[in-house]
């Protein structure tokens, strides 16, 4: 019955995502995990929401596949679904290694017309008795008719503080567009700011919930960001 509402509870928020969160390496055979992401950007008097719904299943203790699906709303617009997004990742180095790593294959498929896009990313943690650190190096690169030409990259950083039932620490993101551009800081999206992810009991074993918040520090980010996110894992 918990895991029945908080179910409802990912589906019924489902509206108006973004990705923005350091993912883990992490991969739980036989295990279905359910993420909802809801993100809140305001930038100047511009507002917009995204979200994302995620299904993820590790096929194998090295192997995972996901499905996504992603919505957007700006202001003055009605919410609309933005994207599809099929994910492959395979584990290289588990927990018992110096840090845990895996490689994902991302394909997106746009819903609006717009091109594709193909990515390789790369995932990191690192666990000590007190402390947890995770990376995500990203690159993405359009396909199809609209496509533009260029590689795309962007990273991800967390450093939490490990409590019982719960973990807290800064997140940094780093958007660096088109490689090809040659970017300065100020054309690059920085965004800096405290994360807390907790357990949540009273809607089950194995439920998460993350909120955040990132303030931009470059011209090209979002002035201030609010991020929430709920993992169900089966």
């Amino acid at each position: 019955m918990k895991y029945l509402i908080s179910f409802i509870l990912l589906v019924v928020m489902t509206g108006p995502a973004q990705a923005q969160n350091v993912s883990s390496p992490s991969i739980s055979k036989g295990k279905l995990e359910l993420n909802n992401r809801l993100v809140y950007r305001q930038d100047n008097n511009e507002q917009s929401w995204d979200m994302k719904n995620r299904f993820e299943y590790g096929v194998t203790e090295r192997f995972a596949v996901t499905f996504a699906g992603e919505f957007e709303k700006d202001d003055g617009n009605s919410a609309e679904i933005d994207k599809a997004e099929f994910r492959a990742m395979y584990l290289l180095t588990d927990k018992n290694d110096w840090m845990e790593t895996a490689i994902r294959g991302v394909y997106d498929v746009d819903l609006l017309g717009d091109a594709d896009s193909v990515g390789l990313e790369l995932l990191g943690r690192k666990k000590s008795e007190k402390f947890t650190y995770q990376f995500n190096i990203d690159t993405a690169h359009d396909v199809g008719d609209k496509a533009e030409d260029g590689v795309e990259l962007d990273f991800a950083f967390g450093l939490y503080r490990d409590y019982d039932g719960f973990r807290v620490g800064p997140e940094y993101y780093w958007d660096l567009g088109r490689v090809k551009d040659n970017n300065g800081f100020s054309e690059q999206a920085h965004q800096f700011g405290p994360a807390i992810v907790f357990d949540v009991p009273a809607l089950g074993e194995g439920v998460q919930m993350e909120l955040a918040y990132f303030r931009g520090i470059s011209d090209a980010a979002q002035d201030n960001t609010f991020k929430y996110e709920l993992d169900i894992e089966f």
